[in-house]
């Protein structure tokens, strides 16, 4: 009697302890999570390799739950740190989300058709695996509604629970055009940035904080014209990263109504005490910035070079003084969307975007900063017929790199190793 009361305490211990490890990576935990992710999407029935012609390797989801299958946005990486979930989203052709879930340790996809996001607001904590995203608007009108915030985990288990609310701040009047761009953490995790503009209306951008431990959000400040992409800096709590954008102004504030009003000045830095500066006088042609992991630096891609030079450069940013650097050139190149590594020795992008209807190719690489080498990760990427385009991006700690694989037709999925890249892109060799 005794040894059986043994035996089934033990039972329910290693039942705990399979509990836990089905929760976080899976079988090994000790093994690190770039091997473990290889090891697994080797065996994979929802993974075919792809061998560029240099041979590099990436793996691309093949299992298609919707025609477009699609990397989630490059601030926001979508694997978590251990390997052990990748999100993704499912689009169709009029830009309506929806996100899906790889289990890497069960070999198993789950789609979520009820989790539907607005615009490309989710993002991923890859600590926990958590996914948390913005519902599309339903009917809000009136100052008192409210946007939902909501959140679920990896587990089938796991339920969706709302988390918070961002206003509607205009009332009696439809919604806005995004309400945000993309969920983008504060650096304490206890909320999220908002850029909720109402073009249609009065071509104002409202700009703040929302949080998720029960806190009113928090209204930075209201600008006018249009103003999106909004980042949270990765070190301090009362800064954000923020780009002007072109918009359709339908008041007839700027000229004749409906008219497309050009960008002015490009990237600007919000704080929450309500002041907002840009980066760079004008003039200015620059897009496609964000913060790097100290948040010393903010990148962008210069198209003009004026503000640095042709290719993707950086600038310093000093907190204290709300003051910035002179530009520099890193990596000069024809590229279309970039992203740096935690490191900050590498850099990821897509080259030829604009053209890529006609030319039917657009290529994706990596730039070892140490080296000036630059290795392609794919060479052509056919045009798939809708815009989706690579933004490609590192995860899990730098071992790999995400981006969107397009085909004709279709678009999925993908990732590569950065170790091989890395290798390739050494010229001590």
């Amino acid at each position: 009697m005794k040894n059986k009361q043994i035996y089934i305490v033990l039972f329910f211990l290693l039942g705990g302890v399979l509990l836990v490890h089905d929760k976080v990576k899976g079988e090994n935990t000790n093994e690190p999570p770039a091997t473990y992710l290889q090891r697994k999407l080797d065996k994979s029935q929802h993974f075919r390799k792809y061998v560029n012609h240099n041979g590099i390797i990436s793996y691309v989801l093949q299992t298609h739950l919707a025609k477009y299958q699609l990397s989630m946005y490059y601030t926001n990486p979508s694997v978590t740190d251990d390997g052990r979930y990748i999100w993704f989203w499912l689009s169709d052709s009029r830009g309506n989300f929806t996100v899906a879930l790889f289990d890497v340790e069960k070999d198993e996809i789950r789609q979520y058709k009820k989790m539907k996001i607005a615009s490309s607001s989710s993002y991923v904590d890859v600590k926990t695996g958590e996914v948390y995203w913005v519902k599309p608007s339903s009917g809000q009108r009136f100052i008192g509604d409210f946007y939902d915030v909501l959140k679920r985990g990896p587990l089938p288990s796991d339920k969706i629970t709302r988390v918070a609310g961002i206003p509607h701040f205009v009332d009696d009047a439809s919604g806005p055009r995004q309400v945000v761009t993309h969920l983008s953490p504060t650096a304490d995790r206890s909320g999220f940035a908002f850029d909720s503009g109402n073009y249609p209306t009065n071509n104002k951008t409202y700009i703040g904080t929302v949080s998720i431990d029960g806190q009113k959000p928090k209204l930075w400040t209201v600008l006018d014209r249009r103003y999106n992409h909004a980042q949270m800096h990765p070190v301090h709590n009362d800064v954000m990263l923020i780009a002007q954008d072109y918009f359709k102004d339908q008041t007839g504030q700027y000229g004749a109504p409906n008219i497309r009003v050009p960008i002015d000045n490009r990237m600007w830095i919000v704080y929450a005490d309500g002041s907002a500066n840009p980066v760079f006088p004008k003039p200015n042609n620059i897009y496609h910035e964000w913060w790097d992991a100290s948040g010393k630096y903010l990148w962008y891609i210069d198209k003009s070079g004026n503000r640095g030079g042709k290719g993707v450069c950086r600038v310093t940013y000093n907190y204290k003084e709300r003051s910035f650097g002179e530009p520099e050139l890193v990596w000069a190149d024809a590229l279309s969307h970039a992203s740096s590594s935690k490191s900050g020795n590498y850099l990821v992008a897509d080259h030829g975007y604009k053209q890529w209807e006609k030319t039917d190719s657009v290529r994706v690489s990596f730039f070892n900063m140490e080296t000036g080498r630059e290795i392609d990760i794919v060479s052509k990427l056919p045009y798939s017929g809708v815009q989706n385009h690579p933004h490609p991006h590192f995860a899990v700690n730098d071992e790999i790199i995400c981006y969107t694989f397009s085909e004709p037709g279709s678009n999925t999925f993908a990732l590569t190793f950065t170790r091989p890249l890395i290798y390739a892109s050494d010229k001590v060799r």
